[in-house]
């Protein structure tokens, strides 16, 4: 166990990806981005969701959006303004999130709990936080305001 503080990071992996994995993962990935279609009022917030994510998964050693829209070469300005005040609402993309989720992890007696009850100023968008969600037996319940009052209960 070190005793002072550690500052340095452990390296990343590296990449062994075939041509061919990589172009199927690619795919996977836009195929992934391209589900929450639906959720987005406008085509260029879809566009920006799938410069967002490229981002996130890039080489940027700082996952803000001005390091990941600078790593891609697009407009700073106009991800900040995608990301903290384009008008798409958290609920529809939500939605879409737990569909894929339930397919991916779901089974009928399942328990799954996410608390998005961490700060946020605008609820019920996206940077907002201040409720969970609760799915037990492939049905979810959403309690407004964070947290599960009463569950732990005895």
């Amino acid at each position: 166990m070190p005793m002072g503080i550690v500052t340095q990071t452990c390296p990343a992996p590296e990449c062994n990806l075939t041509e061919k994995e990589l172009e199927q993962f690619l795919e996977e990935l836009t195929n992934y981005v391209n589900e929450f279609e639906p959720a987005f009022e406008r085509v260029e917030q879809l566009a920006w969701s799938r410069t967002y994510v490229q981002g996130l998964l890039g080489d940027a050693s700082r996952k803000n959006v001005e390091q990941m829209a600078l790593e891609l070469g697009k407009n700073v300005r106009s991800m900040q303004h995608f990301i903290g005040q384009s008008g798409w609402k958290v609920e529809p993309v939500m939605t879409v999130y737990q569909g894929v989720v339930a397919d991916t992890l779901g089974e009928v007696d399942g328990v799954a709990l996410i608390d998005e009850s961490g700060g946020g100023q605008a609820r019920g968008r996206v940077g907002g936080g201040g409720r969970a969600i609760l799915w037990i037996g492939g049905q979810s319940r959403e309690q407004p305001g964070g947290g599960l009052p009463g569950l732990c209960q005895s």
